[in-house]
């Protein structure tokens, strides 16, 4: 917004009253800017923040919340399947806690219902955790496809075979009891894993 210095029209005390208009007017449009930012959410308050904190200052500190009720390493799978649960059971098994224990907080009824399902939770957890895993996967793969042909076979297929491919292409190759193949460089491992179906996002699966 400017202030029209050429309108003869405003002189003199005009000319003030309209600088305090134009003035007035900014002041508005910045607090209706600064409302509406507040009320569209998490988004719109994150967006303003000039310093993102790294990724692990977040997982630390909700790691940290669940600690504190107890959890450990050992539940982690059992956490990702409680999450994964339809409102409806959640709330079924939230009941029925609730029925033997009402007086427990909310944290300590989430523990509880961990607890008392934790072999069908672990599963569902470790379940959600694979697909999630190849949903990314396939996400990579996907991008690398649609890369030009001359990044695709550039030079670095003529580099050595890497550590992760050597290792992986060992425990392909134990799992589906065909030789361990030798001397490929980078661009031979990268398409023998490709034909195998094998890749480093899996390699803990084997």
């Amino acid at each position: 917004m400017t202030i029209d210095q050429t309108n003869p029209a405003i002189t003199g005390q005009n000319y003030h009253e309209h600088v305090a208009s134009v003035v007035a007017k900014c002041k508005r449009i910045v607090l209706e800017t600064q409302v509406e930012a507040q009320s569209t959410g998490r988004s719109k308050k994150r967006a303003a923040n000039t310093i993102e904190p790294h990724p692990d200052h977040s997982k630390y500190a909700l790691g940290a919340a669940l600690y504190n009720l107890h959890l450990t390493y050992e539940d982690a799978f059992s956490v990702i399947g409680f999450l994964k649960l339809p409102t409806a059971k959640f709330r079924d098994l939230l009941t029925a806690v609730e029925m033997m224990k009402s007086d427990l907080s909310v944290g300590e009824a989430i523990v509880e219902i961990i607890d008392s399902h934790a072999e069908h939770l672990d599963c569902a957890g470790r379940a959600a955790s694979k697909l999630g895993r190849e949903e990314r996967y396939l996400a990579k793969l996907r991008q690398w496809e649609s890369q030009p042909e001359c990044r695709k076979y550039g030079r670095w297929r003529e580099r050595h075979m890497s550590t992760g491919q050597r290792q992986l292409i060992r425990e392909t190759a134990i799992a589906l009891k065909v030789p361990i193949p030798e001397g490929m460089n980078r661009g031979e491992a990268a398409d023998w894993l490709k034909r195998n179906g094998a890749n480093l996002s899996y390699l803990q699966e084997f």
